[in-house]
């Protein structure tokens, strides 16, 4: 049995002393009155984590039937004994004693119920544990280098969220469009930061969306189901299943809301403002961000990670390669790989020569030393310093972050009557709306290209 252990870390205890695991399980409390008690708690003699989470996973599943069941009695009655069944057999288990009970019931279900078998009506298909298929699905995935490690990691917790929700004991033979429409009820419905709080730990899902808190947003739902289908495209064209009943459950896009209105442009006083204000600052990457942002519409990241070899010079145009050639460097798309002119006002302001001077030191091959690396890349501090300068100066907006200068630069280009092709171009978009299907800027002559940038205005001197 593979365990994702994201699943099991809120019912684990681990006894400091001793080192023995024990799995804590909150009754849930419209049950408290038939148990008599409000957890259940069961030392799984182990020190060994992952033997602690296989059985911590086989307990839950014991009692999670068993609060169903339970919640089919009259609500005056408090529980005196326990039936359990597996396969053919059934005890009913009766001490006096609840807690004896589950532990007697416990102990017989664990010696009748056989681990990891499934009967298949299907007799094409071989019965495989979904965390089995995931594990495969997310090892190709990272063994050809196709996610970014935090990709990874934010694809497995997307993953382990799914086997939390239809169970851990599921199989690919078990999937049907009844869990999967379970599944996108539920995530509509479950907060953020599951494994994060501390109030959700012991708890199951059902009993986490009853408390009522706001669920995650509607993006992020649809992040979820946009992963999940793509891991059973994957196991379907493996033969692990013979239908994605996943595929279909995107919801359908507000067209009212624009991913325009997600974040606001910096308008001209903000731009003012931040420029008024950055020619001051001390720190070579707090003077040169905000101006690469506004005069060239890159992503953050994508300006943190420049080597100064990616300023470069052909024939009169001096431009930004954005670029992965590097393994520190990323990028958000394949259409991301640009050459982005440099804006005349940037070259008079002394960027080239500030290029020059760090090539002449040669102390580093980054343009930007002082950011180190982070499993998101080189922006986490400048992403972090930005948000306070701007609240600083008075741009407090918390729709307007340093993504802002991406829209602004939009808006400026398309005022200017600049072809939408060409801010594609520059921005490192995919454009579909051109029949021939050029992709990025490598289509385009960089005349044409700094032509386009040129017609962005100049920020105003303080």
């Amino acid at each position: 049995m593979v365990v994702h252990m994201n699943l099991v870390n809120r019912y684990l205890v681990k006894n400091e002393s001793s080192g023995i695991f024990y799995v804590r399980l909150n009754i849930p409390p419209d049950l408290h009155h038939h148990f008599g008690i409000k957890a259940l708690k069961r030392s799984l003699k182990t020190r060994d984590k992952l033997d602690a989470g296989i059985n911590c996973l086989r307990f839950i599943q014991r009692y999670k039937h068993e609060f169903a069941r339970v919640r089919s009695m009259p609500k005056n009655h408090r529980l005196g004994f326990i039936t359990v069944k597996s396969n053919n057999s059934e005890v009913t288990i009766d001490t006096g004693d609840d807690e004896k009970d589950f532990e007697l019931a416990n102990k017989w279900q664990e010696q009748h119920t056989p681990i990891d078998t499934h009967q298949s009506s299907n007799q094409s298909l071989q019965s495989t544990a979904l965390s089995v298929i995931v594990d495969k699905y997310c090892e190709e995935q990272e063994s050809t280098n196709a996610w970014t490690e935090k990709s990874a990691q934010e694809y497995r917790a997307v993953y382990a969220l799914l086997i939390d929700i239809l169970g851990a004991l599921i199989t690919s033979i078990d999937l049907n469009y009844g869990l999967s429409r379970r599944y996108k009820e539920t995530l509509l419905k479950i907060p953020p930061h599951l494994n994060k709080k501390s109030e959700y730990r012991g708890l199951s899902i059902g009993d986490i969306i009853a408390l009522g808190h706001t669920p995650i947003s509607t993006t992020t739902v649809k992040k979820h189901i946009t992963r999940v289908g793509s891991l059973m495209s994957w196991a379907k064209r493996h033969g692990y299943i013979e239908d994605n009943v996943f595929e279909g459950l995107q919801l359908k896009s507000n067209k009212g809301k624009s991913a325009a209105k997600e974040r606001y442009p910096f308008d001209q006083f903000d731009i003012d403002t931040i420029f008024k204000t950055n020619s001051r600052l001390k720190k070579e990457y707090q003077k040169w961000l905000p101006m690469l942002g506004y005069y060239t519409g890159a992503r953050i990241n994508e300006l943190c990670q420049l080597h100064l070899s990616d300023i470069q010079k052909d024939g009169d145009f001096w431009y930004l390669d954005i670029n992965d050639d590097t393994d520190d460097k990323r990028l958000k798309t394949t259409s991301s790989r640009r050459r982005v002119p440099i804006h005349n006002a940037l070259v008079s302001s002394g960027f080239i020569q500030h290029v020059n001077d760090l090539t002449a030191l040669d102390v580093s091959d980054r343009l930007f030393p002082e950011l180190p690396s982070s499993r998101d890349g080189y922006a986490k501090n400048a992403s972090r310093w930005f948000s306070t300068f701007k609240s600083d100066i008075g741009i407090t907006d918390s729709k307007k972050s340093f993504h802002s200068f991406r829209h602004s630069f939009v808006d400026y280009l398309k005022a200017a009557k600049v072809e939408p092709h060409l801010i594609s171009a520059l921005m490192g978009h995919t454009d579909n709306s051109i029949t021939t299907g050029r992709y990025g800027s490598g289509e385009w002559e960089l005349d044409q290209l700094s032509e386009s940038i040129n017609k962005l205005p100049p920020h105003r001197q303080p």
